[in-house]
């Protein structure tokens, strides 16, 4: 039996419930969202999220909960990280668990392409157009659309900030749409493609990559929190500084060692599995 250190409920912790279940399942994960917005323990709530979450409540199965196409946003693709940690080593059941996460409070498949995009991320290849590749046939499957705008990021890697950010956060968004962000906007497709640009810029450097995540402005909680899930899954938590690490706390009920006490447990689950 895996001691599981007491992490208060968070709609992100897939590693927790992993951990308490020993499994990833959909069903207690939905649970855990509805309990935590019932109990009014969510900072910075989504609107789709949020609207999932009261159908939660409401008795909705986890199925059909998800906020329907054509509201894309990303919170579905922020909370993909764990994912990649539970699954790296079996592909397509990655690609299902996050589909089937992401789809309990967002149904627009680009929603789950981004949640697979980000998921990926733990077990790829580190040369950028390879990379890149290999994640557009994997995306393919679940939204062809995504898929062609990470062949498109290729080129776009190449590109200095102040010029990718015009094409990355239009990517994806009618000719006519009429956006009022500065920046990359909460949208799935933007959101998740800045975070990957981000990366890929400076793969070997934590701190470089969350500085591009954020230098453009918009929706820079989201952008950063997914950057950093790729980078630090890619360095290793030695790559991550310490004035950063040491502040991490869900409002003070939790830090930095009960983190790492988490991670450690997932990594003592996979390996009996």
């Amino acid at each position: 039996m895996v001691n599981t250190p007491t992490i208060p409920n968070s709609p992100a912790n897939s590693s927790f419930r992993y951990v308490a279940c020993g499994e990833f399942d959909p069903s207690d994960y939905a649970t855990r969202i509805a309990d935590i917005f019932a109990g009014q323990r969510i900072v910075g709530r989504g609107r789709s999220t949020e609207e999932a979450a009261n159908r939660l409540i409401r008795g909705v199965a986890w199925q059909e909960a998800g906020t329907r196409a054509p509201n894309a946003g990303n919170g579905s693709a922020m909370r993909a990280g764990p994912i990649g940690l539970i699954f790296y080593d079996r592909p397509s059941q990655l690609v299902q668990a996050a589909c089937d996460r992401g789809r309990i409070t967002h149904q627009d498949s680009r929603c789950s392409a981004g949640a697979v995009a980000i998921a990926l991320q733990s077990d790829m290849m580190i040369e950028t157009e390879p990379f890149l590749r290999q994640l557009s046939e994997w995306v393919a499957e679940v939204d062809s659309s995504f898929a062609a705008l990470l062949k498109d990021l290729i080129d776009w890697v190449k590109l200095p900030p102040e010029s990718a950010v015009e094409l990355i956060s239009r990517a994806g968004l009618p000719l006519n749409y009429k956006d009022s962000w500065q920046g990359i906007s909460p949208f799935v497709v933007g959101s998740v493609l800045w975070s990957l640009y981000a990366f890929l810029r400076t793969p070997q450097d934590y701190w470089e990559t969350l500085c591009t995540g954020i230098a453009v402005g918009g929706d820079v909680d989201t952008t950063a929190a997914m950057a950093c899930a790729i980078s630090g899954a890619f360095l290793g938590r030695e790559a991550i500084p310490n004035q950063l690490a040491e502040f991490l706390n869900d409002r003070g009920t939790w830090d930095l060692g009960e983190l790492i006490k988490l991670a450690d447990n997932c990594y003592e689950l996979k390996v009996k599995l």
